[in-house]
């Protein structure tokens, strides 16, 4: 009886596991690549220190000076010294652009590439990038509630199926929750808002026409973002870009009205850790709640748009409208013999960078569809065939993705490679067609190369051994340079180059054979000017300013110098382009975001038409020259960040169980360390650890589990007699009882390896190691211990997520599937009972092997077949290559993970195989409503049928269950920043079947509803 009992109970090892994964989902990772070329150095200073990897030490330098430069004020202003220096790390081993503060481990990354972004202006980059991000760094450490080691606490539950079966102890979890209490809680508008601004006097980071023109057109529209999406972010590209605009505009009216040092009294009122919203702060320093004041801000900067625009509102010149669909439709480039006009369009898709290639043709007068996997600006061939683009393509053997020149063959809609791994971009085609000149990135400077086409690239796949580029310009100074382009002539090249305030238009003049004196200003100021491209005539260039205040198109006459207006818009007009017959085309900006426009018949605008803000109201930059840090470099040596700590609050089967998570790495991840404790009644205790070692190539990493859990059963104990009883006219004697106490004492621990590979797919490699023991205790005081499971695996796995992106892509995926495939080879030994060693007089185990093969996979594949109607089919299978192992190795079909209709444990076997069905779709989406610190986004629904079985021998199809249930997705935000995942499931088992278990008693299943909820960082 004992043997048969603490063999079986055994079976909740694996729900235990799997309730424990899910609520570390919250620090799960997926596996990146560790980049073991790169070497990494640190300069210091006073109060900031820069890491930096080979190839970066100019902007390391850079970085260092402005940090030091800005951290007075910036303190200064939020009374906020941090408990140690910042940490800035500089990275160049991608084409990628952005900053990252990480507030709680005093650290920040910087990526030394000029962030070149549709929805943003022209900044001096690094002044831009590091004041930016530091002053998130101050801003927000000084609005924690608490030490900086302890980031939140959690609250979790874990709750298990009813299950039915007397050798299972309980089943498997149906209802799991894992909360943060964040010790950090800012609106996000607030946030970027206050990082923009940083101070008055800095201005590093300044507003400019595009975030006062993103503004400017919502407000006049009245399609302002409401308070409370301004407060999350989870959205379109463009409307992401609003809360940062909506934030900065927002801030600023705070300090205009009520004075900058206010900032400072919020943040303090947000440390308050009673303070659970921003409505408190505003209350109690500015006197009125977070709507009123959302209110008064409206009101002040629509009057003020109304009255500035209303000349302009009366004498638009815009052009015709070509295409609309979607927010981003830019860079259109009419072809050679002006028939098609090629452009970058988002047209159905939530993201700028989901742009791709269309087409409007002009005999058709129709957008035409196109194949070409073109990203950025681009440039047509003379001869129409050959669309030249940079894109990045996968990674290169260390994992960066550096862009690289592409031809697209528009006859034999092919992709042609012309170069490898050379940080290219933005190409342009001289007018012979056998040259491109393109912009070169490294160490956040940009040059001009030029490539050098072959005679012949007909039915070419990849030319990149044999196309040559040389640098035409040798900059070292963080100059930026955009979309390049020949004059008709070919004898020189115009561009806009950006060094620290503004963008101004030059030429290039290829005969000369001094590059540095090869410059000419052509039109210069405090403009930002930009676009610049050649009329068919060579004599007039056409380009963007916005010398008014507002981008629209110009036209400079290359031999007087005149400059005419030719558009009149209230958002933006940018990117043009010339027909050989004069017509225009270019990038609209209005409220839906970029339109593709016309001008037929372009001609000039009165300036006084245009009249919108004066110089004097204008903001510009006046940034001092590029400082440079001239410290003594040394070797990275591997600091540590704290000992981050996180309380855990959690009811595991009822019981409540308190705990902690614990984490700390070095700054640069290469050496992690995450663990998990909880403690329950009478010693029951999870205990989790994990460490990753990300040196190598691949990640190697430790993860161990421990996990204790206690029962008691009671039992007549025949040979005591306590007292009688007449049954049926028969004295019956009442028997005594005694107990036994079981404890469960599970050990598991992984060690293996993992990477990525082909970008989208992560392959593990690991051993696993596992000892099962039972402690049983009597009432006399003995014990009895035994180890009742050896097991020892080898297991490869690849997971992939290749879901298509969308602004819903967690609750309501649209295309693309993702999944995981595992096979293991299993040594394992379980009890079979005990024998007597003669010997030493004592009771040892006897085991059996179960030595298998063990493959399992599940794949989810999404198909949006109907406006937002989605197909969801999710296949499970697994097998095991031997039959007659012991039931405790079973695969099972059931629960939350299988056939949900039926408990985990009512479907066991050596094999297994389900299928899921669902059909997706919205309840209610735009909810944008706000209660404490949750803010609710969208409902979404699904209907589901299921149908698999789990067998041993020979599969049954008459044997198959099935069911069929309803999903409740709700998409919400926790304190602002948490993304907050609720899923309620009901499934009813239309099968009544019935299974023996462990002791031969038959146990029923179906033909009832089970329910199931989690609320976790992400669906399941």
């Amino acid at each position: 009886m004992i043997e048969r009992l603490e063999s079986s109970t055994s079976l909740i090892v694996i729900a235990i596991l799997i309730g424990i994964c899910f609520t570390q989902i919250a620090f799960a990772q997926f596996a990146n690549y560790n980049h073991p070329e790169l070497r990494w150095q640190t300069i210091e200073d006073k109060r900031c220190v820069v890491h930096f990897h080979q190839g970066t030490e100019r902007t390391a330098r850079i970085v260092l000076a402005i940090a030091e430069e800005i951290y007075d004020p910036i303190t200064d202003l939020y009374n906020y010294r941090p408990d140690g220096k910042f940490h800035y790390i500089i990275r160049d081993h991608d084409d990628y652009s952005n900053g990252g503060a990480y507030y709680y481990d005093n650290k920040i990354e910087i990526w030394a590439k000029p962030l070149d972004f549709e929805l943003r202006g022209s900044h001096n980059w690094l002044w831009d990038v590091v004041t930016h991000e530091t002053a998130h760094m101050v801003q927000l450490g000084a609005s924690r509630k608490g030490p900086r080691w302890m980031p939140g606490i959690y609250f979790q539950l874990i709750d298990y199926e009813p299950e039915k079966r007397p050798d299972v102890l309980y089943g498997f979890p149906n209802r799991i929750a894992s909360w943060p209490v964040a010790l950090t809680s800012v609106p996000m508008w607030f946030a970027e808002g206050t990082a923009q601004f940083s101070t008055r006097d800095l201005k590093k980071d300044w507003w400019d026409s595009h975030r006062d023109m993103n503004i400017r057109v919502r407000a006049l529209e009245d399609n302002l973002l409401t308070y409370n999406q301004m407060c999350v972010f989870g959205k379109t590209s463009i409307d992401a870009e609003s809360v940062y605009n909506h934030g900065y505009s927002l801030i600023r009216f705070i300090a205009d009205e009520w004075g900058e040092t206010k900032l400072e009294a919020l943040s303090d009122v947000l440390s308050d850790p009673l303070t659970i919203s921003f409505n408190t702060a505003s209350k109690k320093i500015l006197g009125i709640s977070e709507k009123e004041l959302y209110r008064r801000w409206k009101t002040s900067i629509t009057s003020h748009y109304q009255e500035k625009t209303e000349k302009i509102i009366d004498n638009v010149a815009n052009g015709e409208l070509l295409h609309d669909e979607g927010f981003a439709n830019i860079y259109p480039e009419f072809s050679p013999n002006g028939k098609r006009v090629a452009f970058l369009s988002n047209k159905g898709q939530d993201y700028l960078s989901l742009s791709r290639l269309l087409y409007y043709d002009f005999e058709k007068a129709e957008v035409v569809e196109s194949e070409a996997p073109v990203r950025g600006d681009f440039s047509w061939s003379p001869d129409c065939r050959y669309i030249a683009y940079g894109r990045k393509p996968g990674p290169d053997i260390h994992g960066s993705k550096y862009s690289d020149i592409f031809l697209w063959d528009t006859e034999n809609e092919t992709e042609i490679r012309l170069t490898r791994n050379a940080r290219l971009a933005v190409p342009s085609y001289s007018p012979d067609g056998k040259s491109l000149v393109a912009v070169h990135n490294t160490d956040g400077t940009l040059n001009l190369v030029l490539v050098t086409l072959p005679d012949s690239i007909d039915n070419s796949e990849d030319l990149s051994d044999i196309v040559e580029w040389e640098k035409l310009t040798h900059f070292n100074d963080g100059r930026q340079i955009f979309r390049p382009q020949f004059s008709t002539d070919g004898s020189k090249i115009f561009a806009a180059i950006l060094d620290l305030n503004s963008r101004d238009i030059y030429s290039f003049d290829l005969d000369n054979d001094d590059w540095s004196n090869a410059w000419n200003p052509l039109v210069t100021g405090d403009a930002d000017d930009r676009d610049v491209t050649v009329s068919a005539d060579g004599n007039h260039i056409i380009f963007a300013s916005d010398r008014t205040g507002i981008f629209n198109l110009y036209t400079m006459d290359l031999y007087t110098g005149k400059i005419s207006a030719l558009t009149n818009v209230i958002g933006g007009a940018f990117m043009p382009d010339v027909a050989s017959d004069n017509k225009i085309t270019f990038a609209e900006f209005t409220n839906s975001g970029y339109q593709l426009k016309i001008l037929e018949q372009p001609g000039a605008v009165e300036s006084e038409l245009m009249s919108y803000l004066q110089p004097q109201e204008q903001e510009r930059p006046n940034l001092p020259n590029q400082p440079f840090a001239t410290g003594d470099v040394s070797e990275y040596s591997t600091p540590f960040n704290k000992l981050f700590f996180l309380p855990r609050i959690a009811w595991d089967h009822g019981k409540f169980k308190p705990g902690f998570y614990a984490y700390t790495g070095d700054l640069l991840d290469k050496l992690t360390m995450f663990a998990g404790a909880a403690v329950g009644e009478k010693g029951e205790r999870d205990l989790y650890l994990n460490g990753e070692y990300s040196v190598l190539y691949p990640t190697l990493y430790l993860e161990a589990f421990n996990i204790v859990r206690n029962q008691s059963q009671t039992f007549e104990d025949p040979f005591v007699i306590i007292d009688e009883r007449i049954e049926d006219g028969v004295v019956v004697p009442v028997f005594g009882e005694y107990s036994i106490d079981y404890k469960f004492d599970l050990l598991e621990v992984d060690l293996g390896a993992k990477m990525p590979i082909f970008e989208d797919y992560v392959i593990s490699a690991f051993f696993r190691n596992s000892k099962y023991r039972a402690v049983l205790e009597f009432d006399d005081g003995g014990n009895f211990d035994y180890t009742y499971h050896r097991g020892s695996s080898f297991i490869l796995r690849l997971n992939n997520d290749l879901r298509g992106l969308n602004v819903g892509r967690d609750i309501h995926p649209q295309s693309g599937f993702r999944g995981w495939i595992e096979t293991a080879y299993e040594k394992n030994r379980f009890l079979d009972g005990f024998e007597i060693e003669a010997e030493k007089g004592t009771i040892q185990e006897v085991y059996t092997n179960n030595n298998y093969l063990r493959i399992e996979a599940d794949v989810d594949y999404y198909w949006n077949f109907y406006e937002s109607l989605v197909l969801n089919p999710r296949l499970l299978g697994g097998w095991l290559s031997e039959d007659s192992i012991d039931p405790f190795y079973n695969l099972y079909a059931g629960g939350l993970m299988g056939l949900r209709g039926y408990p985990f444990y009512s479907m066991g076997g050596t094999k297994k195989a389900a299928g899921r069905l669902t059909m997706r779709f919205p309840i209610i989406t735009g909810i944008d409503k706000k209660w404490g610190p949750f803010y609710l986004d969208r409902i979404h629904g699904g209907l589901f049928a299921e149908a698999g079985d789990a067998w041993v021998t020979e599969f049954d199809p008459g044997s198959i269950k099935s069911d069929i249930g309803a999903e409740l997705r709700m998409k919400l935000f926790s304190w602002y920043g948490f993304p907050t995942d609720l899923q309620f499931t009901g499934a009813y088992g239309l099968n009544r079947f019935q299974i023996e278990d462990d002791n031969g008693f038959p146990v029923e299943y179906g033909k009832t509803w089970m329910w199931y909820f989690t609320l976790l960082f992400d669906f399941i």
